[in-house]
């Protein structure tokens, strides 16, 4: 073991215990008390029969994601089990209830060794897959010594963290060397792990967000609301920050003037925000947290509540997805308002999901906007249904053909699972 990496293993117990008390007290007041010993590597379930593979993703997108691969590699294998995991207490609110036979759902342990050890002696998977950059060198030092086959998916690495690691390329070369499999997101990543990783099977592929499955909706709650909106215009603004509701909400009161019968969707990624968001503005506003649906004098209707954004897609005719009107947060995921034939925009600023971006615009799937000229941006396409057909065509055509890509690496994964 390089010492980088006899450093971290002395270190992480040490860090951990001391965010312990932030983590419990998070759990505990999302009602997660009773699960709180997972995050030690104790299991609340019992191991199901038979071979088991282990997804793991740090929170909701990740866990969509692996979600849908799970779904996929039992489609293609039904005797295989699936076990997924994930760090917040977001992911544990959105993940179970879309779960289906043979998935189960766990707090994935804290990258200790005590943790991990517990962790892999009761689930024993048979193969252990890891999204993005959920790259714990204690949990790849323990599924080594247990002899457990690795792979890494959609491998996605920071500038700020391929610099780091290839700055300890011996380390990096113990710790990517791990897995059996790479898939890569984007040509960065790729070139860089080819270097880390030399002897691992490396794929260059989509972002697997790409192919998952759209995002769902409850049947009974959209016709309600759809009955309480009518034929009134909407617009959706998804996935908010701080910062962004300030520039949303002023084009909203903009555009109210030429149509006052516009409804504002307005959908902050932490709900928990939203007696901030309130105070924002005088218009007209509804929570939906507290049951009310839109009537006609609500003017922003404000989507405070976890997993239901497959609703907030389906009733907009136009959504501008936010984490990209101010510098610093990097953008979202855009394959969720392409899978369901969606036209959308994003402000500049997606680094975190250029290679996607660069895609869907190339096609004609989305548009830039800029965050200061947003009320004639989102004016010229509410109203134009020619062109917001054609985005959403686009946007579906890429993503069937992204499908395609996400079923090779399915098969490339079952064979790597330990008998």
């Amino acid at each position: 073991m390089t010492l980088p990496l006899q450093l971290y293993r002395w270190l992480a117990p040490r860090l951990i215990a001391r965010r312990l008390p932030k983590i419990e007290a998070a759990m505990a007041e999302a009602g997660f008390t009773a699960r709180i010993p997972e995050r030690m590597g104790h299991a609340s379930l019992t191991r199901p029969a038979g071979r088991l593979i282990w997804l793991h993703g740090a929170s909701v997108g990740e866990g969509l994601t692996l979600l849908d691969l799970a779904a996929a590699l039992r489609a293609a294998d039904p005797a295989l089990q699936c076990l997924l995991t994930t760090g917040t207490v977001g992911a544990a609110k959105v993940i179970p209830p879309r779960l289906t036979e043979g998935l189960i759902h766990q707090f994935a342990p804290l990258d200790t060794p005590d943790a991990v050890a517990r962790f892999l002696t009761h689930w024993r998977p048979n193969l252990a897959i890891l999204a993005e950059s959920e790259i714990w060198p204690n949990t790849l030092a323990a599924l080594r010594r247990a002899d457990t086959p690795s792979a890494l998916v959609n491998a996605r690495l920071s500038g700020s963290s391929l610099r780091l690691w290839q700055r300890l390329p011996r380390s990096a070369r113990k710790v990517f060397g791990s897995f059996g499999l790479i898939h890569s997101q984007d040509d960065a990543s790729h070139d860089v792990l080819l270097t880390l990783a030399p002897e691992a099977e490396m794929l260059r592929g989509e972002n697997l967000k790409s192919a998952a499955a759209p995002l769902p909706a409850d049947a009974t709650a959209l016709a309600a609301l759809h009955a309480a909106i009518g034929t009134r215009p909407v617009w959706c603004a998804a996935s908010t920050h701080k910062g962004e509701e300030e520039l949303i909400l002023a084009a909203h009161r903009d555009l109210l003037d030429d149509h006052p019968d516009l409804l504002l969707i307005l959908c902050p990624r932490h709900p928990d925000r939203a007696d901030e968001i309130m105070r924002l503005t005088d218009l007209h506003l509804s929570r939906r947290s507290t049951g009310a649906l839109p009537d006609a004098q609500t003017q922003v209707y404000l989507a405070d509540t976890f997993g239901e954004m497959g609703l907030w897609f389906r009733l907009a005719r136009l959504t501008l997805l936010g984490g990209s009107l101010v510098d610093g947060i990097g953008g979202h995921n855009p394959w969720e308002p392409a899978r369901l034939g969606a036209a959308f925009v994003s402000g500049p600023f997606v680094v975190n999901a250029a290679p996607d971006f660069a895609a869907l615009t190339a096609a004609g799937a989305t548009r830039m906007v800029d965050p200061n000229a947003l009320v004639d941006a989102i004016a010229d396409l509410l109203y134009d249904d020619a062109t917001r057909d054609s985005m959403a065509q686009a946007g579906a055509t890429l993503v069937r053909q992204q499908a395609a890509l996400r079923d090779a690496l399915v098969q490339k994964l079952i064979a790597r699972v330990k008998s």
